[in-house]
């Protein structure tokens, strides 16, 4: 069981780190030097709901969206983007990570920037987060 969403971020970051070595990542809030990069991804979740799992316990069921962020460059196509997010589409679809349940992922266009263009592999997940009951 997952504790609180500090515990989720790392748990989520430690396997990333552990099973994605294609590019650099970049981390919420976290600040990455990108002028000698080519490309790159950036990572973040998206809680989206948290409901009891019943009277008197105090863990809930909480779900919501990891959100990877894939950068590569302007004016070289999308092939790039398509592989980068098939490594990690591979590496996380349908996983089971000390309890969160990650779905299949979803690849999304997004808005480029000026100076790279960019794609968002977006993955459900859902997973029992709080302490055990107390009952």
């Amino acid at each position: 069981m997952i504790l609180d969403f500090t515990e989720f971020r790392r748990v989520i970051e430690n396997y990333i780190k552990a099973n994605y070595t294609e590019t650099a990542i970049k981390y919420e809030n976290v600040d990455l030097d990108t002028s000698d990069l080519d490309e790159f991804i950036a990572v973040f979740d998206k809680p989206s709901f948290a409901e009891s799992t019943g009277m008197g316990e105090t863990s809930s069921l909480t779900g919501g969206n990891l959100i990877i962020q894939i950068f590569t460059p302007l004016n070289t196509g999308t092939d790039r983007a398509r592989e980068i997010a098939d490594i990690l589409a591979t590496a996380l679809d349908g996983e089971v990570i000390s309890g969160v349940a990650l779905s299949t992922p979803e690849l999304h266009a997004s808005p480029n920037s000026t100076e790279w263009y960019q794609t968002v592999l977006q993955i459900p997940y859902i997973t029992v987060m709080g302490q055990e009951s107390l009952c």
